[in-house]
């Protein structure tokens, strides 16, 4: 039997400061993507490539995704099945203990054909990414409310 596992999706602040692929290859315990692709051959080419080793001494920092259930260093697959997640995943910034892992997945998020389609994926996270790094606009109607 497989497992599914559906996590709480992302906020736009977390993708802000730690692009989607990188997240999910912090994710020691997630082996496949749905249906049973393996993660690191899906995201390889999105992982951000590992820093080079400091030359004046310091150690540079670094940000890396936990959750509290999974943080064994090695994969341990439940009952002998293997993990599985879609494209959506935990938030990293949740506010309490409370992380929401739901045994489902939702149709639309596959294509015709029942594929998961990853670029199309990847397009959405760059172009919000993109988004964030734009200084905000007042909106002219919030601040003829407040008059």
């Amino acid at each position: 039997e497989r497992l599914v596992w559906n996590l709480l999706p992302y906020t736009t602040k977390d993708f802000s400061i730690r692009s989607l692929a990188d997240r999910i290859s912090d994710l020691n315990h997630l082996l496949f993507l749905y249906p049973d692709k393996p993660k690191d051959e899906v995201f390889a080419k999105y992982y951000t490539p590992p820093l080079s080793k400091a030359v004046d001494g310091y150690v540079k920092p670094q940000i890396k995704q936990v959750v509290p259930e999974f943080t064994t260093p090695t994969p341990e697959p439940c009952g002998g099945a293997s993990a599985f997640m879609d494209q959506t995943a935990a938030s990293s910034t949740s506010q309490s203990n409370n992380y929401g892992v739901y045994a489902s997945i939702t149709e639309n998020m596959l294509d015709p054909e029942g594929d998961f389609d990853l670029d199309d994926t990847m397009d959405v996270a760059r172009h919000v990414e993109e988004l964030l790094r734009r200084p905000m606009e007042p909106h002219a109607q919030w601040s003829s409310q407040q008059s």
